[in-house]
């Protein structure tokens, strides 16, 4: 099926949080933003007529499609991740975000200590508002990549953090964790009796040449991880509301499932729906959109980079590109970019640290993309 990804889609006035409120959010009604982490593509047509077959039944009252939903996400890590995954170890949610926040409150006490890795997806910091204690371990910048700290990491496992949220891949700096790297993080976590708790939502999202390893892939792991994921952001779903856990360990599963069912956080229908045909019929479609998006990551990159004071790299996964802009001189890159004509992301939504740096969305039409890096471009000679 031939997909025509450079059509565009108006999105203006149709509550799409990436489009509202412009002006109040950049100083700028007329930028293009390429910031909030959804595309800005159709959703596949397999998808749209599983949803539009549900419409048709016209009501939408109590379900039974967990079960169907459950045995889809384990069919689709055995053929795309090579995971065998068993349908009783999995737990449908409504995202991510609140799967993970759910974790750190069921395996963690007021006071306890939360690792996280800045720079990060901004709700990775919301420990404080459960009563715990974020600590960090900061990425290092080696060369033109993103490293963990493991000495730094091993120092806050023996501090007495037993709680650690992962991104993998990692939103925003792009990398995909080698088997390598996760294999040093789980002899880390074995030692020291830690739990990991793996946001994997852009797993699905990985380039040419890298491939993504689900936490639970890792030797020893099982007893030491949850990972959370679902079919949003790969296939342009967030609005449905529908994630999922896979917890291996009966125990953690049971002490998990046991608080959810308390909070009665579970998936919708339509969402339901979509993430079955996306996973049972959407894979080909899937390689044809990686290829484009792939594209759109090389293009940005050769761009920003011929820009003086911007410096960026290709990920390793996600359709998201980490841009450095120290060498503006500016205090603050974010609000000069606006003034250009597009819209990102601030860095210090990721981390305090990182205010010098702004994340683009590229998972936009092409011709879209390529006039907001021509407005950067321009832009940036103009106003320095």
């Amino acid at each position: 099926m031939a997909l025509d990804f450079d059509r565009v889609i108006e999105r203006r006035g149709t509550d799409a949080a990436k489009f509202a409120d412009l002006a109040r959010e950049y100083g700028n009604g007329d930028v293009i933003p390429l910031s909030v982490a959804d595309m800005d593509f159709a959703v596949f047509p397999p998808i749209l007529e599983a949803m539009q077959a549900r419409l048709s039944q016209e009501i939408f009252g109590y379900h039974t499609l967990e079960e169907p939903a459950k045995e889809a996400v384990c069919r689709w890590y055995a053929g795309r991740h090579q995971l065998t995954i068993a349908p009783e170890t999995v737990a449908m949610l409504t995202n991510v975000v609140s799967g993970f926040n759910l974790g750190v409150q069921v395996f963690s006490q007021p006071g306890d200590q939360i690792v996280v890795q800045p720079p990060v997806y901004g709700p990775f910091y919301l420990g404080p508002q459960h009563g715990r204690r974020v600590v960090h371990n900061p990425l290092k910048k080696v060369g033109d990549s993103w490293k963990m700290d493991f000495a730094d990491l091993e120092r806050h496992f023996k501090a007495g953090a037993r709680v650690m949220i992962l991104c993998n891949p990692h939103n925003p700096v792009g990398r995909s964790w080698h088997p390598e790297e996760l294999g040093q993080l789980a002899k880390l976590c074995q030692q020291y009796g830690v739990l990991v708790l793996s946001d994997e939502i852009h797993g699905d999202l990985t380039m040419p040449d890298y491939r993504h390893t689900p936490i639970l892939s890792v030797p020893g792991m099982e007893q030491h991880a949850i990972l959370f994921s679902s079919a949003s952001k790969t296939f342009n779903l967030a609005g449905l509301s529908t994630a999922f856990a896979v917890i291996p360990d009966d125990g953690l599963r049971k002490r998990f499932t046991d608080a959810l069912r308390v909070v009665h956080a579970g998936s919708n229908i339509f969402g339901l729906v979509a993430l079955r045909a996306a996973f049972d019929r959407c894979g080909p479609l899937l390689d044809e959109l990686l290829q484009y998006l792939h594209e759109n990551l090389h293009r940005a990159c050769v761009r920003i980079n011929a820009i003086s004071g911007l410096h960026t790299r290709m990920p390793e996964a996600t359709y998201l590109l980490f841009i450095d802009c120290q060498g503006l001189g500016v205090q603050d890159p974010h609000r000069l970019i606006a003034q250009a004509g597009v819209g990102l992301n601030k860095g210090s939504f990721f981390g305090e640290d990182y205010s010098q740096y702004v994340r683009m969305n590229v998972a936009s039409p092409r011709p879209v993309l390529m006039e907001a890096l021509d407005r950067l471009s321009a832009g940036l000679v103009r106003n320095r």
